[in-house]
């Protein structure tokens, strides 16, 4: 028992992480009940589940999932309790993703990427006008995972201020 008691009190990772990983525990188990005692809630759960999962990082492959499910789950449940739990679930797994691709977008072997000349160029432009950026990247040849990473790439916060990158100091000249 104090071996269980240890290891579910035992810090996983940062801090942030840590509570990641607890709440998402805690939301399955707070689920169990109400998923088992009503056949509704474990269908909005499952919709929940798979939103979480299209909308992961996978969602580079999968484009186009998250549309067409919302469409049928809205026709069968209420559309505003399917829009928050969609919202709910997007807002969720674009954390966890930001700090996924953050990961990904520091390892040494990416570099030469991030310091090439058209990610500098968009870097600098999305610092000036991030909606613009956006809408250009979206239509032009310009590769989009530049713009989606931007606030990977500048180190800018979840939720705070607009990036500072795109300086010669920090990506060269």
């Amino acid at each position: 028992m104090t071996s269980l008691a240890s290891s579910l009190s035992a810090r996983r990772g940062t801090p942030e992480w840590d509570a990641v990983l607890r709440a998402t525990g805690i939301l399955a188990l707070v689920a169990i009940y109400p998923a088992s005692r009503w056949p509704d809630v474990a269908a909005l759960a499952g919709f929940l589940c798979v939103t979480l999962f299209v909308s992961g990082p996978i969602s580079m492959v999968l484009p186009a999932a998250f549309e067409p499910m919302l469409m049928v789950a809205g026709r069968l449940y209420p559309p505003l309790l399917v829009t928050v739990l969609a919202v709910a679930g997007n807002l969720y797994m674009d954390y966890v993703n930001y700090h996924v691709y953050g990961a990904i977008m520091r390892h040494p072997r990416l570099e030469q990427a991030r310091n090439s000349w058209i990610v500098r160029k968009t870097l600098v432009l999305f610092q000036r006008s991030p909606f613009f950026a956006v809408w250009l990247c979206a239509w032009s040849p310009i590769p989009y995972w530049i713009v989606t990473r931007c606030g990977n790439i500048c180190s800018q916060p979840f939720l705070g201020a607009r990036p500072e990158c795109g300086s010669s100091r920090r990506w060269g000249s």
